[in-house]
């Protein structure tokens, strides 16, 4: 690609030693950096992330909008420790609430899809090009 840590941190809204950190390992980027990375990449390196379960869901929402666990508890209308406890499976709502939660979640995570692939095009670059 031909850019600088500099250039990176500034598409990416961060700064230069946090570009330095995360190439060198010495942490990783927090959730609410991970929507810019997908945007600058032009894809989303996370393809661990599942969609199976009620948890995984969750999970995946709160990745692909970078979301804290506060943020998402506040717009699930939740507690942050419940969001925690769905995310592990350690607990689930109940089955009718389950359901909103599901179809909310689903909209959320195509909606960042839909917005993730838009900003592709013009922000960032492909996998295997430079």
């Amino acid at each position: 690609m031909g850019l600088y840590q500099k250039d990176v941190a500034a598409r990416i809204k961060v700064t230069e030693d946090c570009i330095t950190f995360w190439e060198n390992n010495r942490c990783q980027p927090k959730i609410k950096h991970i929507p810019n990375i997908i945007a600058f990449l032009g894809y989303n390196p996370h393809t661990n992330l599942k969609q199976d379960s009620f948890a995984d869901k969750v999970k995946a929402c709160r990745w692909l909008l970078g979301f804290s666990f506060r943020k998402m508890a506040k717009i699930l209308n939740a507690d942050p420790g419940t969001i925690a406890d769905w995310e592990s499976g350690k607990t689930l709502p109940h089955e009718r609430r389950r359901g909103e939660l599901i179809a909310l979640l689903q909209l959320k995570i195509d909606t960042a899809k839909t917005s993730d692939e838009a900003d592709s095009g013009s922000a960032g670059a492909q996998p295997g090009k430079e």
